[in-house]
């Protein structure tokens, strides 16, 4: 990538830090996909060419290199360059990813036979993933229809 410029070449990469629509396809059934935290994207000329903006022709994954103006765009960082770094989760404590990266620790601690192994388990899930949500629901009395 050519920090300079800030713009992105074919064979870079970037990742995404929140949801992002993404154009895979032009023309009139072309097709597009909101991908999610920890997505990598390896750029292509046509994928890039693709996400361009047609007033400025700057892709949008040049704004991997400028957090200003995703912050003025979308009011925070969506995309950086760069793979996804393998040593942070893709999920954020709450979002539903986290939920289900939960649910499914959690079930794997569970079918652990050895209590001593299945306890440590489930100590790690609870060091990585946090105390599980709580809510209270409140019956109001109104009616819905």
């Amino acid at each position: 990538m050519t920090e300079k410029a800030g713009r992105v070449e074919a064979g870079d990469r970037v990742h995404l830090l929140g949801a992002l629509t993404v154009i895979f396809e032009g023309g009139l059934f072309g097709r597009s996909e909101v991908l999610g935290r920890g997505t990598t994207l390896a750029l292509t000329s046509t994928l890039i060419e693709l996400n361009q903006d047609g007033r400025s022709g700057r892709s949008i994954f040049d704004l991997a290199h400028d957090r200003d103006e995703q912050i003025r765009r979308w009011e925070k960082v969506r995309l950086a360059p760069g793979p996804w770094p393998d040593d942070q989760p893709t999920w954020v404590h709450g979002d539903l990813a986290w939920a289900d990266a939960r649910a499914v620790a959690l079930a794997d601690a569970w079918d652990i036979r050895d209590e001593r192994k299945r306890d440590e388990a489930l100590r790690h899930v609870r060091h990585v993933y946090g105390s599980a949500p709580t809510s209270k629901t409140l019956l109001t009395g109104h009616r819905t229809g």
